[in-house]
């Protein structure tokens, strides 16, 4: 087992594609270079020739109307057939494809790859002078963000690597002994969905884009992954897609990267997606599980809270069992079982189905159904767990519940329906409020 240390130290080179005007050019014909799912084309007269084709469309992709994705390249043109694209900021990579209708031809070939401080597949990155491969212990400790090449890295055939881009990866992982990112690394690793111009190539007033590069590290099935340990304040973004199993460790991450664009606010410090099962244990930082981008998914077996952790289930996550001694979780995604003993649960959206809690607070916000709530306090002076319905005006249900040793419900605007008698022993009684009327049932 060898230690892979990122070190960021290519040299930086710009991405180059070149692209050929050809076949027979004739009125109407569409010539189109198409990057992030957006065209631009240039449509061919009767007096156009291959040298005013390519002319043409070098003016339309460098108009300055062109989308932002555009004018993070800069277009050339021979004059002849060719128009050259260079990354306008060397190490920033861009994709393309083109096309073209009836007789022409449009093809590109890229004749110099992008690569650079950022790239983790470039192997000068790295210290073992390769690419992270089998049996490596991935160590991230320091040097610049790793933000480019993740789909170069063998992943996981079908792992999301972009939000708006339909592409699948071919081979399965290389089987890392484990990945270490350590709290002295205060970077980004992983692009955020939203590019507010990450090249400085946009033109006045344009807001950027949602990103269509591979935006994750992916981890191998399996792999022990630890976050934020030793000194430092941690990572400002650390994104993973994962194999099918996860096994997650976070002590510390660092705080939250303004998203800015259309999307607003901020997202999570770190968010993991692709796995179908496995283990997070958090004892601080900032986590979200498929939690910035409603496309991804992500399922846990087990997610354990401890300490200052902040964990967020995204709309597309499921979490089998979530055990929260402290910390603070919002769920907007399905958690089966709650098991709580401090902090505060809030349940924004999605679905929660049973909870156990012997403290803390869960701020129920949905309208939904509880199947089983069992709140039980340690007296009224002890730590008071407390289910809270009164923040959301939606009809909820609970179908079986007992509050006993001073445990609170608050349902004061009368918006939670009873499936099935509730249990209360005269603490939890005095200390709920149930609303300003109710009708009571001894048993």
């Amino acid at each position: 087992m060898a230690t892979n240390r990122w070190w960021g130290i290519a040299k930086p080179v710009s991405q180059v594609v070149l692209i050929q005007v050809g076949g027979t050019v004739a009125a109407g014909q569409l010539y189109t270079v198409t990057i992030n799912r957006k065209p631009v084309s240039y449509t061919a007269t009767g007096t156009d020739t291959i040298a005013s084709v390519a002319t043409g469309l070098q003016a339309a992709l460098t108009a300055s109307g062109t989308p932002a994705e555009f004018q993070e390249v800069t277009w050339t043109t021979d004059g002849v057939s060719l128009i050259t694209a260079t990354a306008a900021t060397p190490g920033v990579p861009f994709i393309l494809t083109t096309s073209a209708s009836g007789t022409g031809t449009l093809t590109s070939n890229t004749a110099v790859a992008s690569s650079g401080p950022n790239h983790v597949d470039a192997a000068a990155n790295w210290s073992l002078g390769a690419v992270p491969g089998p049996g490596d212990d991935v160590l991230i400790d320091g040097g610049p963000d790793l933000l480019y090449g993740f789909a170069n890295l063998a992943p996981t055939a079908g792992s999301p690597i972009g939000l708006l881009l339909s592409l699948t990866y071919a081979a399965g992982p290389p089987a890392y002994n484990s990945l270490r990112v350590k709290a002295s690394f205060t970077g980004s690793i992983g692009l955020p969905v939203w590019n507010t111009g990450n090249s400085g190539g946009f033109s006045t007033g344009t807001t950027g884009y949602y990103e269509y590069r591979a935006r994750a590290f992916v981890v191998p099935t399996g792999c022990p992954v630890t976050v934020g340990e030793g000194d430092g304040s941690g990572p400002t973004r650390v994104n993973l897609s994962c194999g099918s199993v996860l096994s997650l460790v976070v002590l510390k991450t660092g705080t939250r990267r303004a998203t800015g664009g259309i999307t607003g606010g901020s997202a999570p410090v770190m968010n993991v997606s692709g796995c179908s099962s496995g283990t997070l244990s958090a004892a601080g930082g900032d986590i979200g599980l498929a939690a910035d981008d409603d496309t991804l998914t992500t399922t846990l077996t087990t997610v354990s809270l401890s300490g200052s952790a902040a964990v967020a289930v995204g709309k597309g996550a499921t979490v089998t069992t979530l055990n929260q001694d402290a910390g603070t979780v919002t769920a907007l995604g399905a958690v089966g079982t709650l098991v709580i003993d401090g902090g505060t649960y809030v349940q924004a959206g999605g679905s929660l189905t049973t909870v156990t809690a012997n403290g803390g607070t869960v701020d129920y916000r949905v309208g939904g159904t509880i199947t089983t709530a069992t709140f039980q306090g340690q007296g009224v002076t002890q730590n008071v767990p407390t289910l809270q319905c009164g923040n959301d005006p939606r009809g909820k249900t609970i179908t079986n519940g007992s509050f006993i040793g001073g445990a609170v419900l608050a349902d004061p605007y009368k918006t939670c329906a009873f499936s099935n008698p509730l249990t209360f022993d005269a603490a939890s009684l005095a200390a709920s409020n149930l609303g300003p009327r109710m009708t009571l049932t001894r048993t």
